[in-house]
């Protein structure tokens, strides 16, 4: 009866251990991250629209730590998010779906209009793709996004 209670003691005491050290870990500091892949919005989502679950292999880690994606794209739609926080649809005129992008508390978006060109650099959640019950495109998602670039008209 002790050897049972004793084991039970010590089951618990390494899973409340485990659970502090993941609940307590070091968040990914995206800002500073280094880039997985650097790609145009228009890419991305043709990648997805083709083969969303070779696209999902390639971008979406299955550990979790999903990878962090340069985007470039034009802005196509500007909106807060119910926090208070940045969100900037970057779409290309014409395709079905684009990137949604939410940006970190801190990031300074105040300089950007729709039709900008911009390299917004995020962690990516989730692609594009058709929903049959809406039957409509839906958007990707990108996360704890930053602003890398306004390109100017001629680069």
């Amino acid at each position: 009866m002790k050897k049972t209670i004793a084991l039970i003691a010590v089951v618990l005491l390494v899973g409340a251990l485990v659970g502090t050290y993941w609940l307590f870990q070091p968040h990914r500091n995206v800002t500073n991250s280094t880039v997985d892949h650097h790609l145009k919005v228009e890419v991305l989502v043709n990648e997805y629209l083709k083969d969303a679950k070779a696209a999902n292999a390639k971008y979406l880690a299955a550990d979790g730590v999903s990878n962090i994606i340069a985007l470039r794209g034009t802005v196509n739609k500007i909106r807060q998010s119910s926090d208070g926080r940045t969100i900037i649809v970057l779409k290309q005129k014409g395709s079905k779906a684009g990137f949604q992008c939410l940006f970190v508390a801190e990031a300074d978006t105040a300089g950007l209009h729709l039709q900008n060109t911009v390299i917004i650099k995020g962690v990516l959640r989730a692609g594009p793709g058709y929903d049959d019950d809406l039957e409509m495109y839906e958007n990707g998602y990108l996360e704890e996004c930053t602003l890398v670039e306004l390109i100017l008209v001629d680069q």
